[in-house]
């Protein structure tokens, strides 16, 4: 397994993945909701959450192949997740997974996981009304 090593390749990593992971930061918000930003945020930015707990040591991509039907493309970066069950990345909404509830700044195809390991696959919304 290669590790990236380089400071700008981290760099543009960690950039891609706030970008992604924070589209809605900064716009104004309603407080008229009594509920909390998080409690309603989180809801309405995932539709679908795929769980799967690792029974051997794999990476994230080959125990969610192992579960699902995934289709992928090579990048720069690792593969990248274009469909998992005939669920497709849109211009409204990409998958993106956890780790034991940490994002990990790593293509799937190179995230390593041992057997207790829980990988969860989120269709995460650009718009918070899907």
């Amino acid at each position: 397994m290669r590790l990236i090593q380089s400071q700008s390749a981290r760099a543009v990593i960690f950039l891609v993945t706030l970008l992604t992971c924070f589209p809605g930061c900064g716009q104004k918000q309603d407080n008229s909701d009594p509920r909390s930003a998080a409690d309603t945020t989180s809801a309405a930015l995932d539709s679908v959450v795929l769980i799967m707990v690792a029974s051997d040591s794999t990476t994230v991509l080959d125990l969610t192949r192992f579960h699902h039907d995934v289709e992928s493309r090579a990048s720069a970066l690792g593969a990248f997740v274009t469909a998992i069950d005939s669920i497709e990345n849109s211009r409204r909404a990409f998958w993106v997974y956890s780790v034991n509830d940490s994002t990990p700044l790593v293509a799937a195809d190179k995230q390593l996981v041992v057997p207790g390991d829980t990988v969860r696959w989120h269709l995460r919304f650009s718009d918070p009304t899907p």
